[in-house]
């Protein structure tokens, strides 16, 4: 929010109307006859104008208001949402529903937006009331409890945390890849087989297939002892051994939100190097370690870099 105000808030053209004895603008003169504005020595103008107060602006001012006035926020928090929706007071507060959201429209000037307006569209859910669930729990609640829902956040979550730290790095999500085989095979009865994200270095030619999983526990107990789990791994490695990866420089990393002690193992699969590592996101983002090892952790600058980030 505070870059977006360095930057200058988004503004469109609006039409005003008004009564004066100064036309200015379009004169119309049917309401000028209809609402005897003559016999007052005055004309209704109507004119184009350019105004902050429209739709994603008003999204923004209306979360933190909501923001500002739930108490449970963090006391800080609510204060911090005050004083950035003071930056907003030429904005109106308008109520948000589903509907709002859809009917927001960004372009290429305007990009910028998208990931605020994201942000809200998901505080505002997380404020709505569940109403399947008795007491208290709100939607966020729901969703958050629904592993698939979450697993598929975390995947878009670790791909543009890549795309936005990582300019160096061309990011592909939801990547479709090849199965190494031939026409002997029955091809119309293999799987399709698609990576989280694949990331590229746009300098070295590096790869590294990252595969985000949402689970409780990262690891599992065999025979009292903490193993990883094996069809994450046979996962990893077909996509390491795909058609299009199988001859390039590529690694692999198997990413799991931490839910416990931390975890950060290395294996070599088929002669390619598998991490498999937890991000802690609990801590606030600046001071997060594990937001640290996960930048540095394809820093294709250096094999030394690499070994910095994980030294534990």
């Amino acid at each position: 929010m505070k870059p977006l105000a360095r930057w200058g808030l988004d503004r469109n053209y609006t039409e005003s109307e008004e009564e004066t004895v100064a036309p200015q603008g379009r004169i119309d003169f049917n309401a000028s006859v209809t609402r005897c504005s003559v016999r007052r020595q005055a004309l209704i103008c109507r004119r184009d104008e350019l105004d902050v107060n429209v739709l994603q602006n008003q999204v923004l001012r209306t979360t933190l208001h909501l923001l500002a006035n739930d108490r449970n926020v963090d006391d800080s928090r609510r204060v911090e949402a005050a004083r950035l929706e003071r930056l907003l007071h030429l904005v109106e507060i308008v109520p948000l529903t589903l509907d709002v959201f859809r009917r927001l429209q960004l372009a290429r000037k305007n990009a910028r937006y998208h990931f605020l307006l994201n942000v809200c569209e998901l505080i505002w859910l997380g404020l709505l009331p569940d109403p399947k669930a008795d007491g208290h729990q709100t939607t966020f609640d729901a969703i958050s409890n629904d592993d698939r829902v979450m697993e598929r956040i975390f995947e878009e979550f670790i791909g543009n945390f890549y795309r936005i730290e990582m300019p160096s790095l061309h990011v592909s999500m939801q990547e479709r890849l090849t199965w190494d085989t031939d026409d002997r095979s029955d091809l119309q009865y293999l799987p399709v087989m698609r990576a989280d994200a694949v990331l590229r270095s746009r300098h070295s030619g590096h790869t590294l297939v990252a595969d985000a999983k949402y689970y409780r526990e990262t690891l599992v107990s065999f025979h009292d002892r903490e193993r990883v789990r094996s069809g994450h791994l046979y996962q990893i490695t077909a996509y390491l051994r795909s058609a299009e990866l199988k001859s390039a420089d590529v690694e692999g990393v198997l990413l799991y939100p931490q839910s416990g002690p931390s975890v950060s193992v290395t294996f070599y699969l088929s002669g390619r190097r598998v991490r498999v590592c937890t991000v802690d996101l609990s801590t606030d983002w600046p001071k997060s370690t594990s937001a640290c090892a996960i930048l540095w952790l394809i820093s294709f600058e250096g094999s030394s870099a690499r070994r910095m980030a994980f030294r534990q």
